[in-house]
């Protein structure tokens, strides 16, 4: 159909190109016939050869638009490949423009003008994310996580992303659970919210009740994602070759690691796995992890257990501000050291956690146990103490040792 649409196009521009060739050479003849300057008009031999000249410039041309427009409209990796450079490669410019400006010039220069750039191109790196959605959100929620890599000012908007992706319409959600089970909405569930408890690059949860009273959480994947992921993949990996190539290890193990994210019913076994092995070891009573129904896992629908509890984002918040109590500090304070000393706060091994842990016990009951011996002698005239527990950190390395 395209080849077909391209000769077509061809065999118009052509004609278009001859005739105008012929109607230029009319005008010029006329022209100098009035002038009447002599030996001046082209002789019909070399207008010939213009108007062949014309047509064969014209007609590569003119096909390549013309097929260039058809793509555009009718191929939507095309587009979003379109759209992107579009809008990504002036900034690239920019920032390369200034590399070359400020070469030579003294560091606080230099940096005064990247700044501006930062400033002045970060929320509208971050449009342009929102506007693709798709990788492009995959992309920006890893860099809001590289403060060590990114600019302060794009990963304060970059951020955003963690918490505030974009969500599809219910319409769209309901069309693919109900494809994906082969059955009514409402003959799986007796109760599901129309609005998502979340979003993220290639679905949304919401929360749903079946019906013998299982209150559940349905993960549903965006349609046609993966086509648009491996074209994103493939869009931002030029970008990446032309910018920065010494990132292109690290782009190609991102595109294995997300394209294996596209099966929900495998994802929905290792979520069964995952909560077995946790439920037999000593950590049973520290982490819960939700049960998938099974019955409801498709490749585009994740069915499961729901678990109410605080949001990742206020976990590590708190987790942080424990950290800030221990030592002392307030979270400020606490994140500018971490800041200065990133080899400090290095994630400590199993075994250090867990003698961590032990030494936070010990402090408690130390400190417990001189509280109740005050209660039970001054306190009695003076009133009483409070006990203090110190919030105990997970130990993540020993999690993960037993996870992988």
């Amino acid at each position: 159909m395209l080849l077909r649409t391209l000769s077509v196009v061809a065999s118009r521009s052509t004609g278009i190109a001859a005739s105008r060739v012929t109607r230029l050479a009319r005008i010029t003849r006329h022209v100098h016939a009035s002038s009447g300057a002599p030996g001046v008009a082209v002789p019909p031999a070399r207008r010939s050869k213009a108007a062949v000249a014309a047509a064969i410039v014209g007609v590569p041309a003119l096909a390549a638009a013309a097929g260039g427009l058809y793509l555009y409209e009718t191929d939507v990796g095309f587009k979003r490949s379109v759209t992107f450079w579009s809008k990504a490669f002036p900034i690239y410019l920019h920032y390369r423009f200034t590399l070359w400006r400020v070469d030579g010039d003294p560091e606080r220069v230099r940096a005064a003008a990247f700044e501006e750039l930062h400033e002045r191109y970060a929320q509208r790196a971050l449009d342009i994310i929102l506007e693709l959605k798709a990788y492009y959100i995959k992309l920006g929620q890893m860099g809001a996580a590289r403060a060590d890599m990114m600019p302060p000012q794009y990963v304060s908007r970059l951020t955003r992303l963690q918490d505030e992706c974009p969500c599809e319409d219910f319409t769209v959600i309901r069309a693919v659970v109900e494809e994906s089970l082969g059955r009514p909405l409402e003959e799986v569930f007796a109760h599901f919210d129309r609005i998502p408890l979340g979003s993220a690059s290639i679905g949304q949860v919401h929360r749903a009740v079946l019906h013998d009273g299982r209150t559940v959480a349905v993960k549903v994947m965006y349609p046609n994602v993966e086509t648009l992921f491996r074209s994103d993949v493939k869009t931002s990996r030029a970008f990446c070759k032309l910018a920065q190539p010494a990132y292109l290890p690290m782009m190609d193990e991102i595109e294995r690691q997300f394209l294996t994210e596209f099966d929900y019913s495998r994802e929905a076994q290792n979520l069964a796995e995952i909560r077995a092995n946790i439920r037999a070891s000593e950590f049973a009573a520290q982490v819960e992890v939700p049960a998938p129904v099974l019955e409801l896992c498709t490749r585009s629908v994740l069915v499961m257990e729901y678990l109410p509890g605080v949001k990742f984002a206020d976990a590590l918040t708190a987790n942080v501000e424990a950290m800030a109590e221990l030592k002392g500090l307030s979270v400020a304070a606490l994140m500018d050291d971490m800041a200065r000393n990133r080899d400090k706060y290095r994630l400590p091994s199993a075994s250090r956690m867990a003698l961590y842990q032990a030494w936070v016990a010990v402090s408690d009951l130390a400190r417990n146990t001189g509280v109740a011996l005050y209660n039970v002698t001054l306190g009695l005239a003076l009133g009483f103490a409070e006990f203090r527990y110190t919030p105990r950190p997970l130990n993540i390395a020993a999690i993960m040792d037993l996870l992988v």
